[in-house]
């Protein structure tokens, strides 16, 4: 009897230093996880406009000069040849193209451009913009995944204001005047103005139309 107290006294005992102890003890918090970088991540490209050498800097600067005149693309070709992995050549040419209206001929040197250096969001724009220009339902439709790129690495007015004229000529009225809002909100000029006088007139939007045409009246340019 005396030693089935002892055993008993033994486990009452055990069992309050236990729970004592649990009591004290703080369990270390659990981590969170770390947010997974989605594989082949993209960062932005600042595209620096500028060439690291007087030759190329030199060159590049000739054809600029004339850009809408087609002698210049042998120019920009010989820029190219100077640096062929510098996405910028590639993209003034582009850009030199579609002055000359050659959209077409643009888009396949500025995939050049895009492939060299995909954070580069003003190519993923100009690609967009050369497609905003066929009258082809799904060259707009690749337009819009085009800028949609953009819009991802650079949320900047211009390229809103390129979907919402994207998404206007598809049908896709309201989803056009959300990003044209955001647009105007971030930059209140002209163009992005009219064009979302023009998406308010589509939607029967009049009184809205009307105002923002009288704001663009004295509105500066886009920057």
């Amino acid at each position: 009897m005396k030693r089935n107290l002892e055993v008993f006294l033994i486990v009452v005992g055990c069992a309050l230093v236990f729970s004592q102890a649990a009591r004290n003890h703080k369990p270390s918090p659990t981590p969170m996880p770390a947010l997974a970088t989605p594989a082949g991540q993209v960062k932005l490209y600042e595209c620096p406009h500028l060439f690291d050498d007087p030759k190329t800097q030199n060159l590049f600067k000739k054809a600029e000069s004339h850009r809408k005149d087609p002698s210049c693309l042998a120019e920009y070709d010989r820029l190219i040849a100077l640096q062929p992995n510098n996405p910028v050549g590639h993209y003034h040419k582009a850009y030199a193209l579609d002055d000359q209206n050659r959209p077409d001929a643009a888009i396949l040197v500025v995939n050049r451009a895009i492939e060299i250096e995909p954070g580069f969001a003003n190519a993923w724009w100009l690609r967009a913009y050369c497609r905003d220009q066929s009258d082809q339902h799904k060259d707009w439709q690749l337009g819009v995944d085009d800028v949609s790129r953009a819009i991802d690495l650079d949320p900047d007015a211009s390229n809103y204001d390129m979907r919402a004229g994207l998404l206007l000529k598809l049908g896709r009225l309201e989803e056009a005047l959300a990003d044209s809002d955001r647009a105007v909100r971030a930059e209140p000029a002209r163009d992005y103005l009219i064009q979302r006088a023009e998406i308010c007139e589509a939607l029967g939007k009049l009184t809205e139309a009307a105002r923002d045409r009288k704001a663009a009246s004295t509105a500066p340019e886009a920057n």
